[in-house]
Order: structure tokens, then sequence, then C-alpha cells
């Protein structure tokens, strides 16, 4: 078609009622969804396994296209032997299941949705927490900190509030994206990051707990910092905070917040 003398390539995309009316679309997934939900949840862990299965046999590179790659992952499911079945689905419904979900999966891959998250109170900021952070900034497109928020009953361990928390990891990383909640549930933090999450860091210490929880999002993997007692004790900087120790204070915290020693040396003593 013409618009204003110039020549515009028009696309149009049909859509099916369902599509458009939310109702429409719960009523249709009414249709396909088994009474039962424990036989639902298994049929859903059964389309992300073999979704998984899929994604890992398509390689993805920094120029990879997602156009090609869904043409891959097509030509990779007529290969695939269904071994699961749905009460109301035929094999067709399935692997168009299959196929959206290895879809997901393809994309959270793709260069720009390869986000990481790292957990902590950060009480206070160590080298340990920045060597991680650090490591994170280099093998991902971007990283998130959920600050957990300390039981204000205890103190001892959590002297520092939520913003002196922000002012000590935006003093090393001035764009990072922060995100805080009072909760330990991984998934739930997830869930509040509209971006992709696909590998959760930590050190040794938390690793058994996060893959506990993790379970069920088996596409979101954990990577494992190797810690020394050096660099990681925040037990130890705030001694140092309380024994107006500054020599032992920098050794251990980023030459970021030195000059935060007197701000935090208050703190934690009036506590």
């Amino acid at each position: 078609m013409t618009y204003n003398g110039r020549k515009v390539k028009v696309i149009l995309k049909w859509q099916q009622e369902y599509q458009l009316d939310q109702e429409a679309r719960r009523q249709l997934k009414l249709k396909y969804q088994d009474e039962n939900p424990e036989v639902e949840t298994q049929y859903w862990n059964n389309v992300r396994l073999a979704a998984l299965e899929i994604s890992n046999t398509i390689k993805i590179t920094p120029k990879s296209e997602l156009k090609d790659l869904v043409k891959e992952l097509s030509n990779a499911l007529k290969k695939y032997r269904l071994n699961f079945k749905h009460p109301k689905k035929d094999k067709t419904n399935i692997e168009d299941d299959i196929q959206l979900t290895a879809k997901q999966i393809i994309m959270r891959k793709l260069k720009g949705n390869n986000n990481a998250l790292i957990i902590g109170r950060f009480q206070p900021l160590t080298k340990g927490h920045v060597k991680m952070i650090k490591t994170a900034y280099k093998e991902c497109d971007d990283v998130y900190i959920n600050i957990v928020k300390g039981k204000k009953s205890d103190k001892d361990k959590n002297p520092f509030s939520l913003e002196v928390q922000e002012k000590m990891i935006k003093a090393v990383f001035p764009n990072i994206n922060i995100i805080n909640g009072t909760t330990g549930n991984i998934i739930t933090m997830i869930n509040k990051i509209n971006d992709n999450i696909n590998w959760i860091y930590c050190g040794t210490d938390r690793l058994y707990s996060y893959e506990n929880q993790l379970k069920k999002m088996p596409d979101v993997k954990i990577r494992e910092i190797e810690r020394t007692d050096e660099d990681i004790s925040a037990t130890k900087v705030r001694e140092s905070l309380i024994n107006d120790d500054e020599k032992e204070f920098n050794r251990l915290t980023p030459k970021e917040i030195h000059k935060m020693f007197l701000e935090l040396k208050s703190i934690i003593k009036e506590k």
C-alpha cells in the first residue's frame, strides 16, 4: 500500500477469537486440562524435561537468530519420540506444548536474556561479595542483587539498613539492579524480576539449599563460586568496626567503601 506517497509493506496477522478473549482462552485451557492436579503437574514436568532434552541439542552462538533456531527446533521435534501421554491431548497437542516450552528455554539463552541473580544480606559488603558479582558480570548479560532483609531482633548480624546496604553495593556497582524482600524463596525472587534469570550465583554454603529450591525450575542453573575464609567473613568485618580496626576493615572490604568506615562504625556501635 502507499502512505504519504511512499510504498509501505503491511503485514496482517489473523487471530482466532480465543486469542483476543481472555475468558475464551481460559475455557480452551480448561478443555485440555485434567481434573487431577497431580496428573497435570506430572504432565508439565514431562513436557519441560522433553523441551530441555530437545533444546540442549541445538547449538546457540552469539550470532544465532531466533527464526533459525525455531526451524532447528521444529526439525529436532520431528525426530523426538514421545514417551508420555495426556488424558485429554493428542500427539499434536503434546508436541505443541513441548515446542512452545523449548522455544521459551532457547529464548532465555539468547544474548540479552542471559541474566544472573545473587542473593545475600550484605552486612556489610565484602571482597567475597564483590568477587562473585564481578564473575557474574563477566559471564552473563546483566546481574540482579536480592538483598534479604535480616531479622530486626538479630541486630548483631543485621546492623545496617537497606539504604546503607544499597549505598555500599552502588559504590562499587553504580548501575546494578537491586531488589529486596523478606523471603528466602528463590522462585519468588525470580518471579519479581521482569528479565529472564538463567543463573543463581552462590557460595558452597548455599549450594544444597538452592539446588533443592530449584528442582521445579531445572532450566535455572546454579553457579558455585568457591570462597576463602579471608574474603567472605562479614562477621570479621563487623568485628573490625566494633574494634575500630580500620586496617582490618580495609583488608576485607572493597576500596570503594573504605571511605564509609566511620559511618559504618557509628552505626554498628549504636546497635
